[in-house]
């Protein structure tokens, strides 16, 4: 196979999503409490999130675009406190800047630019992290969310876009990810090879079984290679 195509996840594959994300919820919480403390007056930090995580749990419609989620999540802070709607935008960004301030995991950015000049290089998330806005967003040829899909993975669709975008064949695109269900079965299953980021080095289910297994972003060109 003539590999003309990598695709990448985001979340939990080029960098450390739980610390990403903790950080942009109490950087969004401290704003808040800064400009609307009525809204973190009525929610202690971990209520707040709890109240977050229930209204996700409401909106089953909106769970492919999370920006758009959280933005309503926030108007209905806003309704329940009597405040302007005035406050998603701002609140939202203050969220978002630091929703974008990532470490990337050891070896990415070199294997990148390594890969850069012999590959098409994409991403594909479910999360609503916008790459073009880091540092290694100018390597990538495309980048293709949820939101932007209108589903979210494994569904065949937004590997289909995807594959679309890179204007090659779907056997000749290699889409690496750590999530089993959602990344590999999901590339797999529209005729993607798929390669499992696994560096905890969990357990395989005999079910999966992935085109290869990468523990460190620096063994890609080798497990490329061997595809």
């Amino acid at each position: 196979m003539t590999v003309r195509c990598i695709a990448f996840d985001l979340d939990d594959t080029l960098w450390d999503c739980d610390a990403v994300i903790t950080h942009a919820e109490q950087t969004g919480y401290a704003w808040l409490a800064h400009h609307y403390p009525s809204i973190t007056d009525t929610y202690p930090y971990a209520e707040f999130i709890a109240h977050r995580i229930d209204y996700a749990q409401s909106r089953p419609d909106l769970h492919h675009d999370l920006g758009q989620l959280r933005k309503a999540w926030l108007a209905q802070l806003a309704q329940e406190h009597q405040l302007s709607h005035d406050l998603v935008e701002p609140a939202f960004a203050a969220f978002y800047q630091a929703r974008h301030q990532v470490t990337l995991f050891p070896e990415v950015e070199p294997a990148l630019h390594a890969l850069k000049p012999h590959y098409q290089l994409g991403t594909i998330t479910n999360g609503n992290a916008d790459v073009s806005r880091l540092s290694i967003g100018s390597l990538f040829n495309f980048h293709l969310s949820s939101a932007q899909a209108g589903v979210t993975k494994p569904h065949p669709n937004i590997f289909l876009q995807a594959g679309q975008l890179a204007g090659v064949r779907l056997d000749e695109m290699v889409y690496i990810g750590d999530d089993l269900e959602k990344d590999v079965l999901g590339a797999q299953r529209v005729g993607m090879k798929a390669i499992w980021f696994n560096p905890q080095q969990r357990s395989l289910p005999l079910a999966i079984k992935p085109d290869a297994i990468m523990i460190n972003f620096a063994e890609i060109h080798e497990l490329i290679r061997l595809l």
